[in-house]
């Protein structure tokens, strides 16, 4: 069969993309390789926090608050073509510091957003634990960002395959593409299911966009646990590096994460386990009378440069990789500049062919 465009991968960045191009009119496949429960976007923490997680490079850090200035119209429009509630939710973080040098750390991050126009303010240690009582380790000041959002990354993937579906594009789950033939501006993608027609090609493998798009992504794992935290009220994302906690609507709450260069060993392990428990313990002690109710690990797709590249790389070939720990966050922004890129052929300004030259192998 042949299509206007197919996605190699079915994480939040291969669906978001899909469902754009469906609801342009564009007839789409999705291939991946496993299922939308397997990989690195449903293991995420769903966190939409530009300012918290920025890095140093401007142009990737002006493209993340683009994205999550997109989220409500992008979570809206999903919800009503799924029908689907995704728990999107303007939680607000609360960051602590608890010697000098995290103090430090977060007056630059509080310098850094209230020159960006971002909201934010310093705490003391008791405006801190008035906003979260559970919260009990010795701080020194915390940060709160209260336009720090989340969304449930779970019921985001489930409303996002649905409404790529309603908007007539083929999910294909378990199809791994072996190969691809190109040649005058059309691809066949060859998978056991068959072969799969296309003219535009989009590459969003996350950490296996190495194999058929040549991008230098790597694999890295992160653990976590979720609490079940039935009685105990927290209201915030709290954070204290380099753990998180992410309180749920049904009562649970996210811990995460390790850091782990291990190549594509996706495995929880004891001694990861133990030490995230630790850490959630030590910032809001409560949790040592919950019950731990799940343990997952997912692979986060890494960069050479620590950015993705998103834009076209070669004749109706795009690729969408390397988003790292801002999968989510940057899914709104990358299925548009990628959209636009198979219907208009336009290329952000932010992703040159400079950088793509930095990330491919």
């Amino acid at each position: 069969m042949s299509y206007d465009a197919a996605v190699i991968g079915g994480g939040v960045i291969g669906l978001s993309c899909a469902y754009r191009l469906a609801r342009n009119g564009k007839k789409v496949v999705v291939l991946e390789r496993g299922t939308i429960r397997e990989g690195a976007s449903w293991a995420s923490g769903g966190m939409i926090r530009p300012v918290t997680e920025f890095e140093g490079n401007r142009a990737f850090f002006d493209l993340c608050c683009e994205s999550a200035r997109m989220y409500p119209g992008f979570v809206k429009e999903v919800e009503r073509d799924s029908g689907i509630a995704v728990e999107y939710d303007a939680t607000g973080s609360i960051l602590v510091a608890s010697n000098k040098d995290e103090e430090f750390q977060l007056l630059e991050k509080y310098q850094f957003a209230k020159s960006n126009g971002i909201a934010a303010r310093i705490l003391s240690e008791g405006e801190a634990r008035r906003k979260e009582p559970e919260l009990n380790m010795p701080l020194r000041i915390a940060l709160y960002m209260p336009s720090d959002n989340q969304v449930n990354n779970r019921l985001l993937l489930k409303a996002l395959k649905a409404a790529a579906e309603r908007n007539g594009a083929a999910i294909i789950e378990h199809c791994h593409v072996t190969s691809i033939l190109s040649s005058g501006g059309r691809h066949e993608l060859v998978a056991k299911q068959g072969s799969f027609a296309c003219e535009h090609l989009i590459h969003c493998e996350g950490a296996w966009a190495a194999e058929h798009a040549g991008a230098a992504v790597k694999p890295i794992r992160g653990q976590m646990i979720r609490f079940s935290i039935k009685g105990i009220a927290i209201k915030h994302i709290i954070s204290h590096h380099p753990i998180y906690l992410i309180p749920r609507k049904d009562a649970t709450l996210v811990a995460g994460s390790t850091v782990e260069d291990v190549g594509f060993d996706a495995r929880v392990t004891e001694t990861a386990m133990q030490h995230l428990y630790e850490q959630a313990i030590a910032l809001i002690p409560a949790l040592a009378e919950c019950t731990v109710v799940e343990r997952w690990a997912g692979l986060r797709p890494l960069s050479a440069t620590g950015i993705p590249y998103i834009g076209t790389i070669r004749e109706h070939e795009h690729l969408a990789a390397g988003h790292y720990r801002n999968g989510i966050l940057l899914a709104p922004i990358t299925a548009k500049i990628i959209a636009e890129a198979v219907i208009t052929g336009k290329q952000h300004p932010s992703f040159s062919p400079m950088h793509l030259e930095q990330v491919m192998a």
